[in-house]
């Protein structure tokens, strides 16, 4: 059966999909596509990806670019503002003054102990761990020595605390000499060339550059009868590099002898250094130093850093149970 030309149109008002819209010469109906109207004379049908935008509500690239530029704008203005506003402010010159700002000597946060932890340690409070961790020492007869040199140099160089002096001080005298215990490592050598008293310094180095710088008289009896004395030696021989070195650093070049650089030299620097480290997070419940640990020689061999925890006779005398 033949379709008419009748047949063909009635199908297609039946079907309004279809149908292919008719565009009037003499009637100017301008399209819209997304609220922009097609420039005049171009015929541009809505596509699949155009009728997905519509019905998704996605603006178009054109759209997009524009709410992009008026959100440029809006912002350089906002900046340009703000920058201007600060002309001429009383801002903080930090060239002001040409006095350096003393840092606290705290490598894991550059803040000073009573502001850092949680419970504050003072002084007491540090003693009684002292006291509690290693009960058999003689602790209790340097402590008034203990106190008075982490007092004095903390007026000196106030930024260390006196709680963290006295840690350092209590920590190094428990790893020379066992907290007071052992004060004369001579086996027969020379006396004045062999390790003495609290904090283990050699007489003829360390005892007569003391004396020499501070107008004293001490002798080598002081170090091993004297508890008083034998603490101020021992802590100016470490304190005496503070004034070019942090604390950190004062104590490698104490161990070592000479200089930062010469630290590790010796077989025994790695276990000191752990020692210390140890004992003196032990005091402040920080490691406040960031000293961490350091590999480490041994009769028995050569250890990594992370093994010194794990280990309870590596760690020794300063060793603090459970």
């Amino acid at each position: 059966m033949e379709n008419t030309f009748e047949d063909e149109e009635d199908k297609n008002n039946q079907n309004p999909e279809s149908q292919t819209p008719v565009i009037e010469s003499d009637t100017e109906i301008p399209v819209e596509l997304n609220g922009f109207p097609v420039p005049e004379n171009v015929e541009k049908p809505a596509t699949i990806l155009d009728r997905i935008r519509e019905k998704l509500q996605i603006p178009d690239r054109l759209t997009l670019n524009r709410k992009r530029l008026a959100l440029i704008a809006v912002a350089s203005s906002m900046l340009f503002t703000s920058a201007c506003s600060k002309v001429g402010a009383n801002l903080e010159d930090p060239f002001a003054s040409n006095k350096p700002k003393v840092e606290e000597v705290n490598r894991t946060d550059a803040k000073s102990l009573s502001e850092t932890e949680s419970e504050k340690a003072s002084l007491e409070k540090i003693w009684e761990r002292a006291i509690k961790y290693w009960p058999h020492t003689r602790l209790e007869d340097g402590k008034q020595y203990l106190m008075e040199q982490a007092e004095k140099y903390s007026n000196m160089y106030p930024q260390y605390s006196k709680e963290l002096l006295l840690a350092v001080f209590t920590s190094v005298s428990m790893t020379e000499s066992n907290g007071g215990i052992y004060l004369d490592s001579n086996v027969g050598g020379d006396p004045n060339m062999s390790a003495k008293g609290w904090f283990q310094v050699i007489p003829y180095w360390h005892l007569n550059d003391f004396n020499l710088l501070n107008g004293k008289n001490y002798t080598t009896e002081d170090l091993l009868n004297d508890d008083g004395k034998s603490i101020e030696v021992g802590v100016w021989a470490l304190m005496r590099y503070a004034p070019n070195n942090d604390l950190a650093d004062c104590l490698k070049i104490f161990k070592s002898g000479t200089d930062i650089s010469s630290f590790g030299q010796w077989s025994d620097d790695g276990i000191w250094w752990n020692r210390v480290s140890y004992s003196v997070e032990k005091l402040l419940g920080k490691d406040a130093l960031g000293m961490g640990y350091t590999d480490y020689t041994l009769e028995t061999g050569v250890y990594p850093a992370d093994n010194f925890l794990q280990v309870p006779e590596h760690i020794g005398n300063v060793y603090v149970g459970e």
